[in-house]
Parts: structure tokens; sequence; C-alpha cells
């Protein structure tokens, strides 16, 4: 901000609102659930801050959609509860893993939960004309869109040896558009073992990528 303060805002989905707070502590809140545009969302907030005393520039294309937005409370509910429930078995399956694991990171343009577990494999890849060397992974996730499913996709994919791999009941590989391996949600609703059945996934897909990713 221009004049060195700045703020954060929280996404409330039990109280179905946005509650902003600057650096000075100063608050302000907008309902959710008052039914508006992304563009109107996204401008009432930004006024927001500016009610609060704070200035900046902004890149208004990050939330410009003039389509219609329903919000539905029940189903903001819904998706926190699933949140916290795949955020608590990524934590589980994070500590039982050996190696360089990162933490369980909430991911704001899909809004993903997800956490890598990091190989000693090193691989070359080219982007905007310079080569990197990244550490061969496999990527552990949530993605609670329609429809949503949990993930395990090791990077690099080694087809060849990968497809043939059996996976528990209603997980399976997948190749297209992006290579790795899903659970589909649905699978895990209304079970009373969708939490053992979930680590059950990721320790098999751990099991048989992990080797193929060490030096």
């Amino acid at each position: 901000m221009e004049n060195g303060e700045s703020f954060w805002f929280e996404i409330d989905l039990l109280r179905h609102r946005i509650v902003l707070e600057t650096t000075s502590g100063e608050r302000a809140r907008l309902d959710m659930a008052a039914g508006r545009m992304a563009t109107e969302m996204g401008e009432k907030v930004l006024a927001a801050v500016g009610g609060l005393g704070l200035s900046g520039t902004y890149d208004r294309q990050r939330f410009e959609d003039d389509g219609e937005r329903v919000y539905e409370p029940a189903a903001a509910e819904s998706l926190w509860m699933a949140l916290v429930e795949a955020d608590a078995v990524l934590n589980l399956h994070r500590e039982s893993l050996s190696g360089d694991v990162s933490s369980v990171q909430f991911w704001p343009h899909h809004f993903d939960l997800s956490c890598e577990w990091f190989g000693t494999r090193t691989e070359s890849v080219e982007e905007a004309g310079q080569t990197q060397e990244l550490p061969a992974q496999i990527n552990f996730g949530f993605y609670p869109g329609e429809p949503a499913y949990f993930y395990a996709n090791p990077w690099p994919f080694d087809s060849e040896r990968l497809l043939d791999q059996p996976l528990p009941a209603g997980a399976c590989w997948h190749v297209e558009g992006w290579q790795g391996s899903i659970l589909p949600y649905s699978e895990l609703v209304g079970s009373a073992e969708a939490s053992h059945r979930l680590r059950s996934y990721f320790e098999a897909v751990y099991r048989v990528a992990s080797p193929l990713l060490l030096a």
C-alpha cells in the first residue's frame, strides 16, 4: 500500500462473510450471501479497503466477471467441512512420509488443498527461455470443483511403469489433459471408512511411484 500499511481478508464459509483487517487493527465485513456478481463483489471489497484508509493499485482482471452468481450457504458449509476433513487426512499422510515434504497448502486459483513429497531426482524444465532444475515429486491433494476428486500425481509421470499398477477400489490413473491419478469424492461420501480409504489411496500411489523419483 502507498502508506506502508497492508490488509488481509478472511473468507468465512460458516458465517458467510468476508472479514477485512488492516495492520492497524481496523476491520470491515461484507456479506457473501447478498447475491452479487464477481465484478461487483470485487469492487465492494476494494471500496471497503478504501474505507479503511488504504489505497493501492489492483489488477481488476483477476476478479472481473459479470456472470450471475448465487451464493448457497449450505454448499459453502459443505465445502468447509470437506476441506477440514481433507486437511486432516493430508496432514496425517505427510507425517508418514520420509524425506522432504511441503506443508499442506491452500491454492486460491482452484481452491485446491495439497502437499508435495519431493524425490531426490531432478528434471530440467525450460520456461520462458530459461532452464530450471526441479525436484521430482508427488502432489497429493483435493480438488473441490465439479466433479470433486482427490489426486496423487507423480512428476515426471512414467506411464510405461505406472499405468499397469493397480490402485485401491474407486481410484484410477488419469492421462487426459494431465497425468496422475484420481479418487472421486463421490466414492467416499457417506462412507464410515472414508479417511482410511483416502489414506490407503495416497499410500498406494506413493508406494508404486516414489521409487521411480529417486536418484
